[in-house]
Parts: C-alpha cells; structure tokens; sequence
C-alpha cells in the first residue's frame, strides 16, 4: 500500500467553485500488486471527499440550490422581500 498527499492552491476554478487561493491538501492511497518482486497492477484511490470539503463544494452547492429553489432553510426569501 503507497500513501500520498500532495498539497497545492485552489487558484483555478473547480466543478463551479471560483478560486479561493486557498491551501489544499489532497490525499490518496495506491494499493499494489506485486509479482516477483515487481508491480504488476495498482488502483488509485482519491480522497475527493476531503478535497471537496476543503474547497467548501457542499456548502456552496446547497446555497446554490436553495437559492434556485426560493428557499433559505425554511424561508421562502421570495415571501420574506414581499412582506418586509
């Protein structure tokens, strides 16, 4: 098993995300295989979870879509501008 963790800036925009020039750390392990003394196969497996919890991906994709929907938690926005 090889572990790896890279670490970089968020400068660029991802999946929607604009920049945030933040430090971000990404983490992965790599099982391998290994016949007679050499790797004969290997799998990537990518902590994309904690990456997106980094770039604050949920928070922003649920104000995004309660935004779209007219709702803020349980407000209707639309109704709360009208009655103010």
């Amino acid at each position: 098993m090889v572990f790896l963790n890279g670490t970089g800036t968020h400068k660029g925009e991802f999946d929607g995300i604009p920049p945030t020039n933040k430090p971000v750390n990404i983490r992965s392990e790599e099982p391998v295989n290994i016949e007679n003394e050499m790797i004969t196969g290997h799998w990537d497996t990518v902590d994309l979870l904690n990456l997106l919890e980094q770039v604050h991906y949920f928070l922003i994709m649920q104000t995004r879509n309660l935004r779209m929907q007219g709702w803020y938690g349980f407000v209707n926005m639309n109704e709360v501008s009208r009655s103010t």
